[in-house]
């Protein structure tokens, strides 16, 4: 020290709290040992989310969107939904800037109906991809050939190429759709129709299928684990048999596979009909949607959400068709009235007489003839697509009805709309 240089005070740091300690020691751990550990407090650090827009489906599946890097199933009767629902959230994975693949093993997609389905341009991007296989309804029923024709292999293949850093899309988020579980059958199978004119009602597919399953969705959580891949399952209604009659739909509720698929951490959507009107130039289905399992929320949601098919017309009112000359089909869901509809459900908005409900309280609505009017919004007149399509766009009224507690929804970091070293090749 020179002679001109003061002797710096000592400054004693205070001592690490536990709290200290313990993030120190979780960091080490993370870092040396397991690789994914955190403090309860970080948790939501390990989930990233495609969001979607209405608050209905954010509802149902009580977080703001999709999982990445999860397993959703969507079981439930024929001819219910489950498809198109599928092909809605591949929708949200395109526009977000992803990829959708669907995996189908029923040969029953054709390009129009998929354009139907998700609109032609969406088809037409090169991010929609189609790949038929086939099912097998255990291992021990599959020849080596089929074995690496089936979804099982399919969808493995697909999520350790989109892993790939040599391909460098491990960054884009993928929707995977394997519709369904079921489809083609395997060699054994196939071989008692051609010997017996048909299947047997008991025999030792079903369990070998269930331990099947158990085996492939333990591997698929652990392969989709940490990454943007997501992968659901369409599974159709299995009917009890009882001396060779099949129960109704409703004394049954187990689809292919038993309970196997719902042992694993997914989010399990069940989808049933119901009524159907025919107008003159659309049919409208309600579909009820309830979450039967839900490992990233609250279960046994139950929504009602209307769905609508019709031929598409252009600008001008003429009905839009493809190449061949037929008409196009247009699918879509009204997730703006299933919105009106949790409203009216859960606050009372079509209560004329109780004027202090919640969803009054927040926006003074007032229900006449089957219109809907707010002076805090400043609309007046409104039809319930109209006053649902208000509320789905509206973020400073979405989020006073998070404020309600049955309207309450769990909220997630959201993936970027567009992911970081996605390849942008659309001029």
């Amino acid at each position: 020290m020179g002679p001109h240089q003061k002797a710096r005070k000592k400054v004693n740091s205070p001592p690490p709290t536990r709290n200290d300690l313990i993030a120190n020691t979780v960091r080490q751990m993370s870092e040396k040992h397991f690789g994914n550990v955190y403090t309860a407090d970080q948790l939501n650090e390990r989930f990233k989310i495609l969001p979607v827009a209405p608050l209905s489906l954010q509802w149902i599946l009580d977080s703001n969107g999709f999982f990445l890097g999860k397993i959703y199933l969507f079981e439930g009767d024929p001819s219910a939904g489950k498809s198109q629902f599928g092909y809605g959230v591949g929708e949200s994975f395109v526009d977000a800037g992803g990829m959708f693949i669907l995996v189908e093993t029923e040969n029953k997609t054709s390009q129009a109906t998929m354009e139907a389905k998700m609109g032609a341009e969406r088809v037409k991007s090169g991010r929609c991809v189609y790949h038929q296989t086939f099912s097998i309804d255990a291992a021990n029923d599959a020849s080596k050939e089929e074995k690496a024709g089936a979804w099982q292999s399919a969808v493995k293949n697909w999520i350790d190429t989109m892993r790939d850093e040599k391909n460098g899309l491990q960054d884009m988020p993928v929707f995977i759709l394997v519709d369904s579980m079921t489809g083609v059958a395997g060699s054994e199978t196939r071989k008692e129709y051609d010997e017996e004119g048909s299947m047997k009602a008991r025999s030792y597919d079903g369990a070998a299928t269930a331990n099947s399953l158990a085996k492939y969705f333990r591997n698929l959580g652990a392969a989709i684990s940490g990454s943007n891949i997501t992968v659901a399952f369409t599974n159709h209604l299995k009917k009890g048999m009882v001396e060779q009659q099949a129960r109704s739909y409703g004394e049954s509720r187990k689809g292919v596979g038993g309970e196997q698929p719902r042992y694993h951490s997914a989010c399990t959507l069940w989808f049933t009909r119901g009524a159907e009107t025919k107008y003159v130039s659309k049919t409208r289905r309600e579909l009820h949607i309830t979450a039967h399992k839900q490992s990233f929320g609250v279960d046994m949601r139950r929504l009602t959400v209307p769905f609508y098919v019709s031929m598409k017309v252009d600008e001008g009112g003429e009905i839009m068709r493809d190449e061949e000359g037929n008409p196009i089909r247009a699918i879509d869901w009204d997730w703006d009235e299933a919105t009106i509809g949790l409203l009216m459900r859960f606050c009372g908005l079509n209560d004329t007489k109780d004027k202090s409900v919640a969803a009054r309280a927040l926006f003074h609505v007032d229900y006449k003839g089957g219109k809907y009017s707010s002076k805090t919004l400043d609309v007046e007149g409104l039809t319930s697509q109209e006053m649902g399509k208000l509320i789905n766009e509206s973020v400073s009224v979405r989020k006073k009805l998070l404020e309600i507690q049955a309207l309450n929804i769990n909220q997630y970091p959201a993936f970027d709309e567009v992911p970081a070293g996605d390849v942008k090749d659309d001029g």
